[in-house]
């Protein structure tokens, strides 16, 4: 871990040493390996590989040190934070979860991060007496914050084209989705046809309604 953490080292070994700590940590590891996570400086590879180790701790020691990712500089931080958030969650602290997104267009948020909140979402378990996923996730269709109403609405990504009823009431939301610098990869993109070719082009997407009229409605026609 110590290895791992240290820039000095190249990112392939840090990725190494990080790979050989796989199975062989324990709750007196989570600062460092934290320490890791959270470090703008730190290589994505290396990053990913320190949350694979975090995620092999109990959810009670990393909760409360994931949610304070979400507000650092880089969203992709908080994406995989997020994520790894949501693989140890029941659909009953959804609201809480919901309630750590970002909440206007001036906070930085990449396109794949609510995609793959919904994705995980959709494979929560619900136990008894808590609701199911798209029971609790539908409610954000209408939330006045845009990080979970992105969310609620990536719930339906691929999904079922009797679905689209659903999403297609808010094609036009004139919501602005987030601004980000080209380094920042945002990927607010979408490939529709070119017309009067059978070429397709990437579409920037400025609001909610765009994404949902040319991502997310198009990823359901098929199914």
């Amino acid at each position: 871990l110590g290895y791992g953490g240290d820039k000095a080292h190249s990112e392939e070994r840090r990725k190494a040493a990080l790979a050989a700590a796989e199975g062989r940590i324990d709750a007196s590891d989570v600062d460092k390996i934290f320490e890791i996570a959270r470090n703008d400086d730190t290589p994505d590879g290396v990053r990913d590989l320190a949350f694979s180790r975090l995620g092999e701790l109990k959810k009670e020691l990393i909760l409360p040190k994931l949610y304070s990712l979400f507000d650092g500089k880089k969203w992709k931080i908080r994406w995989v934070a997020g994520s790894l958030v949501l693989k140890t969650l029941t659909t009953k602290s959804i609201p809480d979860f919901m309630a750590r997104l970002p909440a206007s267009p001036a906070v930085k948020m990449g396109m794949s991060e609510p995609i793959n909140y919904g994705a995980n979402i959709m494979k929560m378990e619900a136990p008894a007496g808590e609701p199911k996923p798209r029971d609790a996730i539908l409610p954000y269709l209408e939330s006045k914050a845009l990080g979970p109403k992105l969310t609620a609405l990536a719930y339906f990504y691929g999904g079922k084209k009797s679905d689209i009823p659903i999403v297609a009431k808010y094609a036009g939301d004139g919501t602005p989705v987030p601004k980000c610098d080209p380094a920042d990869e945002c990927g607010w993109t979408c490939d529709i046809a070119k017309p009067g070719t059978q070429e397709r082009e990437a579409k920037v997407i400025g609001t909610v309604g765009e994404f949902v009229k040319f991502c997310l409605e198009p990823s359901m026609e098929g199914q």
